[in-house]
């Protein structure tokens, strides 16, 4: 290891599964919950948070195959890291779990290389503008007309979101009479769609 290498000292990963205030429904899934596998990494004195939106299996292969390959490395590694995370998993496959579990741990790197720098870590991987405008992502299948327009119409209305996202696929049939009512909702503010895989290009225009 170089003289001037940062070691990572300790990592440690946590699954937590946090549970939605209502059901919800997409185009293709349904889900009373979601599961936060977060990654903590320590090196220089300081502790870098990483997570991902994954199953707590993903918990295990950081534990038991990506971890072990780079505890006491150097922690400014990261390419390297990243080579390294996808031989461990070359077995089992590097894909579902095992992408979430390495995107986990690389988010953790990159954080505890800026906190190392004191540097903020927009900065560090470069900016390209000094801010980013938000957009609220929600619209769930399941949600009647009211609770749609009533969530959708916050966010564009007083939340200053300049855009909204809103879920269709589920019930074809009715998502333009939804689309509406988003639409009526939220003003101005621009309207995306998101199927979730529920619909191919030609489907979703016949509907539309």
């Amino acid at each position: 290891m170089p003289i001037d290498a940062v070691p990572i000292r300790r990592i440690e990963v946590s699954a937590y599964v946090v549970p939605t205030d209502a059901p919800e429904e997409d185009g293709t899934f349904a889900s009373d919950g979601t599961t936060l596998v977060v990654v903590e990494i320590e090196a220089g004195a300081k502790t870098g948070l990483g997570y991902s939106y994954s199953s707590v299996a993903s918990a295990a292969v950081i534990r038991d195959l990506l971890g072990p390959r780079i505890l006491q490395q150097d922690a400014f590694a990261i390419p390297r890291h990243w080579q390294v995370m996808l031989q461990a998993v070359r077995n089992i496959g590097s894909r579902g779990i095992c992408a979430s579990a390495i995107a986990a741990v690389d988010v953790a790197l990159w954080d505890v290389k800026a906190r190392v720098l004191d540097t903020p870590l927009a900065r560090l991987l470069g900016m390209a503008r000094e801010n980013v405008p938000i957009y609220g992502s929600g619209g769930f299948t399941n949600y009647d007309d009211g609770r749609l327009a009533d969530q959708l119409g916050r966010w564009a209305n007083n939340d200053g979101c300049r855009w909204v996202k809103m879920k269709v696929g589920r019930r074809p049939l009715v998502d333009v009479g939804r689309m509406r009512a988003a639409r009526n909702a939220i003003g101005d503010c621009q309207l995306m769609i998101d199927a979730n895989g529920a619909l191919d290009r030609f489907s979703r225009l016949r509907q539309l």
